[in-house]
């Protein structure tokens, strides 16, 4: 049945072909000419197309852009999760270290910051001071 359907089919279109040839003989015009026209240029260009492009150069590129954009997209998407991770990471901290006071830093002193310092340094030159007194 399929045969027999695609063998009256073949012969419909070359009857239909051979009376529009017909018919366009004795008018001395082209039915649907505009529409025709781009028709063939459509076919020309892909013809042409089709004729010198390098297929497999082509699959090739497009195959290692489409890589390298899963690469990026996965790259992306782990930078996404590890700020995010960061994010969280800093918060917690952020609030232990405001829950209890840091145990390593050294304790404030009641001592004004001059007597400090000139303290600190009298005992730095003290061999320096005495040796010039003598």
């Amino acid at each position: 049945m399929v045969y027999l359907l695609s063998i009256l089919a073949s012969i419909g279109v070359f009857i239909g072909f051979t009376v529009l040839t017909i018919f366009e003989a004795r008018q001395g015009t082209r039915v649907y000419a505009v529409h025709r026209e781009k028709l063939d240029q459509q076919v020309t260009r892909a013809t042409f197309i089709l004729k010198h492009v390098n297929w497999m150069s082509f699959f090739s590129q497009a195959f290692l852009s489409f890589g390298e954009r899963i690469v990026h997209d996965i790259a992306q998407g782990s930078l996404v999760v590890v700020r995010f991770i960061e994010r969280q990471l800093t918060r917690v901290v952020r609030s232990l270290r405001y829950r209890r006071p840091n145990m390593l830093a050294p304790k404030p002193s009641r001592v004004p910051l001059y007597k400090q310092i000139s303290g600190y340094i009298r005992s730095t030159f003290k061999g320096f001071v005495s040796s010039e007194k003598e």
